[in-house]
């Protein structure tokens, strides 16, 4: 893997019983099913097993085959749509289909009234939603948009198929904060505030700093704008 000693470390320290497996028995021929099996050149190899080395001593056949065959049924993934699943997101093939993705992929569906089409896009989009915890993290996201911008449910669905991401965002350290600064900078109010977000709910995935405040500065300089214009 062309590891640097700063690496290796880590991935020991992270997955010491990689130690007790056998390059010949376990370690290369378990490297060269993922590689065959999702068509994974030398760096999306690399980028999986450094996400998460333990999956160098995962059972091929009890675990991985099932969980990626079981995961291409139920998106209905071609290929490449499987390889983008699971390089976005190593960490699923440590996670139980039964006790956490299958329920996980029923609820994104069943709370967005999601097609099978529209749940294969989403996560496609961001894979990295397999991750998240639906009490910890989904449902109170959810929850927080809706009653700060008063969305209705087809409002917030909008929102959420348009940036699946946001599902992922930090209320307190990302979008309470850009909501805000939004809202004093163009001196909004919340009809205002929701109107904007719903217009464009890729603001909340933008910095302040790096983008939206010097866009808004150059406009108003551009056309000589007071605020209320």
């Amino acid at each position: 893997f062309d590891l640097d000693d700063v690496q290796l470390r880590k991935m020991v320290l992270t997955r010491p019983q990689l130690l007790g497996l056998s390059i010949e028995d376990n370690l290369a021929p378990t490297l060269e099913w993922l590689q065959t099996r999702l068509d994974l050149d030398e760096s999306g190899l690399r980028k999986m097993v450094l996400a998460v080395p333990s999956l160098l001593g995962y059972s091929v056949e009890d675990n991985m085959a099932l969980k990626l065959e079981w995961l291409r049924r139920r998106l209905d993934l071609d290929d490449a749509g499987l390889r983008k699943v699971v390089l976005g997101r190593p960490q699923l093939l440590g996670l139980s289909v039964e006790d956490n993705v299958a329920p996980k992929l029923d609820w994104l569906q069943t709370r967005f009234d999601l097609d099978d089409v529209q749940l294969r896009k989403m996560v496609l989009t961001r894979p990295q939603l397999l991750g998240l915890s639906i009490e910890d993290n989904l449902a109170p996201t959810l929850e927080w948009l809706q009653t700060r911008l008063d969305l209705d449910e087809s409002g917030l669905r909008k929102m959420v198929l348009a940036v699946p991401s946001l599902l992922g965002y930090s209320v307190e350290d990302n979008m309470a904060l850009k909501l805000e600064w939004l809202r004093r900078r163009l001196d909004l109010d919340d009809a205002g505030l929701r109107k904007v977000v719903l217009g464009r709910p890729q603001l909340l995935g933008l910095s302040v700093e790096d983008n939206v405040a010097p866009k808004l500065d150059w406009l108003q300089t551009r056309f000589d704008l007071d605020d209320v214009q």
